[in-house]
């Protein structure tokens, strides 16, 4: 039989803390489930020799990933093609789940009907995080623009494989792989709901520098942006979705770009001239 959720951890590095990441899976979850490492451009036994307790679990298993690029895009669609569960799920190498959120996850899809399930976010040890900044007390039959779940830029929880075949994550961006997945979901007219009371994802900062806080040419930063507005499938989004992730855009990630960059060596010329007009795509010539 398989299981009722597939999640994929992608891990790239041999110092993330994955065995913690998977115990908070492994040890805490009574549904029926399948965690896939997707290691990243590093020996697959590097990262083995750290999982030693699991190692014998059935629920567990590995795959190799090697694409030579920066970006954790390749091993999470290689966890995505792989997957044959009810459900998908992703989550990152530094964090962890409190115990028995996947059960709740499963019971909120159950209850709602929901094809996607938002899991509530909390800093380990620390504050809640309040995105999306739903209607207050909505959860479920969420809407991507009354419900600003644009401002969730990541499909962490759970979606419904066969109301999603085929999706992916944006190769080739340093940064910003997953918005595309998520401005999918949100303006599908799937059913989504929000386990806004449920046990959380945890994020953890321990576990080194993340990508998305690290400073790169805006054209790289917004190179996710690019092939999105691109993509005849946004083009062809109701304008008010589109107003709705392009506002979110504006402010969370252009703004954002601004204040990690408070070097003034990071700020050239053309640099500057690129954020004012709001990081338009390039031109394509030819």
């Amino acid at each position: 039989m398989e299981p009722q959720v597939d999640l994929t951890i992608a891990v790239h590095d041999v110092s993330r803390p994955i065995a913690r990441a998977v115990a908070s899976v492994l040890d805490h979850t009574d549904a029926s489930i399948r965690v896939t490492i997707a290691v990243h451009e590093i020996d697959p036994a590097s990262i083995a020799a750290q999982l030693e307790r699991h190692m014998s679990d059935p629920r567990m298993r590995f795959i190799g990933v090697t694409d030579g690029l920066r970006s954790p895009a390749g091993p999470f669609n290689a966890g995505l093609d792989t997957a044959a569960g009810e459900f998908v799920s992703v989550m990152g190498s530094d964090d962890t789940l409190e115990p028995h959120a996947i059960d709740s996850w499963l019971r909120c899809a159950r209850t709602t009907g929901a094809d996607v399930v938002i899991t509530r976010l909390r800093h380990a040890g620390g504050a809640a995080v309040p995105t999306p900044p739903t209607r207050p007390f909505r959860t479920r039959r969420l809407d991507g623009v009354r419900d600003r779940l644009s401002y969730r830029s990541a499909p962490l929880g759970l979606v419904a494989r066969a109301r999603f075949p085929g999706l992916r994550f944006t190769v080739g961006v340093p940064t910003g792989e997953d918005i595309a997945v998520v401005t999918r979901l949100w303006f599908s007219g799937a059913g989504i709901a929000y386990d806004r009371r449920g046990p959380a994802y945890l994020i953890h900062d321990d576990g080194g520098p993340r990508t998305t806080f690290t400073p790169r040419p805006l054209t790289e930063e917004f190179g996710w942006m690019y092939a999105l507005t691109a993509d005849k499938a946004f083009a062809e989004l109701p304008r008010a979705a589109r107003t709705a992730a392009a506002v979110k855009f504006l402010r969370i990630h252009l703004f954002g770009a601004i204040f990690y960059r408070d070097d003034p060596a990071l700020w050239s010329a053309s640099e500057r001239a690129l954020a004012r007009s709001g990081c338009p795509a390039p031109r394509r010539h030819g």
